[in-house]
């Protein structure tokens, strides 16, 4: 389906984008309002208990041996920001990035405060000798596909960080999954 879409024309796109809004705008306010929630309570679940994706990365990784702490909070004292994925044996944080961080979904100020948060967090776990590797998820569902091509992305780059950790220049990875 996803790649029918990847195929479909710019033009076909944009009135389908054009009759979703219609049957938005025609929605009423308490539908609207139903479907907000849901949206909001779904991201504050996954915020708690982890997205599908962090889930599945989490056991193939403990499948494969390593430690993984989910969610951690406090890696670096005095910072109250929360790390993904962390594995301590290599000193190494993964950050699934849902659309939130590249689109403009919640408005352009959230959009510039999740870049300057991203940047931010990355240099001080980056300036504590971690490596990060931040994984681009563009996907709209998650499937069985879809987690074996994150883990065809991220185990090879443990591999090589477990063979020799790459230099501060280098310890920023960015992985994207389609």
């Amino acid at each position: 389906m996803s790649k029918r879409w990847d195929e479909t024309s710019e033009a076909y796109k944009k009135k389908f984008a054009s009759n979703a809004k219609k049957r938005w705008d025609s929605m009423p306010e308490a539908d609207k309002a139903d479907i907000r929630k849901k949206a909001t309570d779904a991201l504050r679940r996954s915020s708690v208990e982890g997205s599908k994706a962090e889930k599945f990365l989490r056991d193939e990784l403990v499948k494969n041996g390593h430690e993984v702490v989910m969610h951690k909070k406090g890696l670096i004292e005095g910072e109250n920001f929360e790390i993904d994925l962390f594995l301590p044996e290599l000193g190494v944080i993964i950050e699934i990035d849902g659309p939130q961080h590249f689109t403009p979904m919640f408005g352009e100020t959230h959009l510039r405060n999740y870049v300057k948060y991203d940047s931010i967090k990355n240099g001080l776990l980056i300036g504590k000798g971690f490596c990060v590797i931040r994984l681009k998820y563009l996907c709209k569902h998650f499937s069985g596909r879809v987690g074996r091509d994150i883990w065809g992305l991220v185990a090879p780059e443990l591999k090589r960080l477990e063979k020799k950790f790459p230099p501060k220049s280098k310890r920023l990875i960015e992985l994207e999954i389609k």
